[in-house]
């Protein structure tokens, strides 16, 4: 396996995800997730502020990646078949996670137009989607689904990049 600091680094940013979820989540029926979009967090010793769910998809994002490189050896003994099939799959991930993005974003776009609302707290805390659309019990803050399904494209664009290094790598020495 790679460098231990690799996933000593790895954990860190996903024990800091961690923090942030349960420091920050309170659960409502009326609007899952809002309590991670609704407040600015400032980061000790820092001239900027953030929402929790900023902290926590950079993080997660950062985990990934210290974790991937971590397993790099693990991706060089795969075959180039095998990598060939995970980079199809990951584009497969980014293609869908990307059209959930633009989906999400004319559908926020269209019923804050529909409601006539203002670009502040009332436009954040638009839900979707609807109660009861697509089996969802609970109304959820866009915001919060955007910043995950960003998460999503982010993630597999980046395994995209890493596999695909590994394999110029691989042709490079044989």
């Amino acid at each position: 396996m790679g460098n231990k600091y690799y996933l000593l680094a790895s954990l860190a940013f996903l024990l800091i995800a961690a923090y942030f979820f349960f420091a920050y989540w309170h659960f409502t029926p009326e609007n899952f997730g809002y309590s991670l979009v609704s407040v600015e967090v400032p980061y000790k010793g820092a001239f900027f502020y953030a929402k929790p769910i900023t902290y926590i998809t950079v993080s997660l994002f950062l985990f990934y990646a210290f974790f991937l490189k971590f397993m790099e050896e693990f991706f060089k003994v795969l075959s180039k078949q095998i990598r060939f099939v995970l980079i199809v799959f990951f584009f497969l991930f980014a293609l869908l996670s990307l059209h959930e993005l633009i989906w999400q974003s004319i559908y926020w776009s269209a019923k804050a137009i529909a409601i006539n609302a203002s670009v502040d707290s009332e436009f954040d805390s638009i839900t979707f989607p609807p109660v009861g659309h697509l089996g969802n019990r609970y109304p959820t803050n866009i915001i919060y689904v955007n910043r995950f399904g960003l998460l999503y494209f982010g993630i597999s664009i980046y395994a995209i990049y890493f596999l695909h290094k590994i394999d110029a790598i691989a042709r490079k020495e044989s």
